[in-house]
């Protein structure tokens, strides 16, 4: 299953690195997460070419961050290929990034409390994106 999750330089610097990531944080609001959310992707084919795998992520990055701006470090997207994470399924209220004004949307959302790079492996990661222009989009096999 290929995922996603937006974070800050300081989570991505400890990812990257190896470090085990601990979050226990039980959200608040609409949703029912526990520690690290991702969301699943379903336009990204990595059977695909390379173009066509990074035309796939900036259209994926383009409506997330419509959904998420506001309440997710934009720093860094990574791309990840879960392997067999023991991820637990639940759901979370976002905006809708193309419905009515104050419209909103339920999404599926899977969760961890730990992680490292080798129980979900990332695969790509994504800077300088931003909810209005991405002419400096920087997408990098990792």
């Amino acid at each position: 299953m290929i995922l996603i999750r937006f974070m800050s330089n300081d989570e991505f610097s400890k990812l990257i690195s190896g470090q085990e990531l601990y979050n226990d944080k039980i959200h608040s609001g609409f949703t029912n997460s526990i520690g690290f959310c991702f969301f699943e992707d379903y336009g990204i084919d990595l059977s695909e070419s390379e173009d066509a795998i990074r035309q796939s992520i900036e259209s994926s990055i383009n409506y997330n961050i419509d959904m998420l701006s506001g309440i997710v470090s934009n720093d860094v997207c990574v791309v990840f290929d879960s392997l067999d994470a023991e991820l637990i399924l639940s759901k979370g209220r976002y905006a809708d990034p193309y419905g009515a004004f104050f419209g909103t949307i339920w999404r599926a959302e899977y969760c961890i409390e730990h992680y490292n790079k080798h129980m979900i492996k990332p695969l790509y990661s994504v800077r300088n994106f931003d909810i209005w222009f991405n002419e400096n989009i920087k997408i990098s096999k990792l």
